[in-house]
């Protein structure tokens, strides 16, 4: 049986451990307050942008401590260029766009996805946003 000393020796040399080699990796300031917390926020996509598709901005904008917007889709140029604007402009910063919503599913960084697309659409974009990992 480990006792609490031995225990508390080898977790403060791991912790030691770490830190050291978070300091020597590169990160920046900006890009470790994106990783800090990184299990306590949710990044979004949002697929259908006209409409509905600012409530949903407006329900990730008041979100904000524990939501992320990273991914916006819509098959109209126009329509995904003033969203992604009022995205930046609400948010502070600019999502990425695509105008097709199914290699969109495929990164890893989208942990779940939001659907304002007319209603036939939905079914089908939620299959395959499940298929791919995602929460819907």
């Amino acid at each position: 049986m480990i006792s609490r000393r031995d225990f508390l020796k080898t977790t403060a040399v791991s912790a030691t451990g770490l830190a050291v080699s978070a300091a020597t990796s590169g990160f920046s300031a900006k890009s470790y307050a994106q990783i800090v917390g990184a299990n306590d926020r949710v990044n979004f996509a949002v697929i259908g942008l006209h409409g509905r598709g600012y409530a949903h901005l407006s329900a990730l904008n008041g979100n904000k401590s524990t939501a992320r917007l990273t991914h916006v889709c819509d098959v109209e140029s126009d329509i995904l260029a003033k969203y992604a604007g009022a995205a930046e402009k609400q948010l502070g910063y600019a999502p990425t766009t695509n105008k097709d919503f199914r290699s969109m599913l495929q990164p890893n960084n989208i942990d779940a996805i939001t659907v304002a697309t007319p209603g036939h659409l939905h079914t089908t974009i939620a299959i395959w946003g499940l298929q791919n990992g995602k929460h819907v």
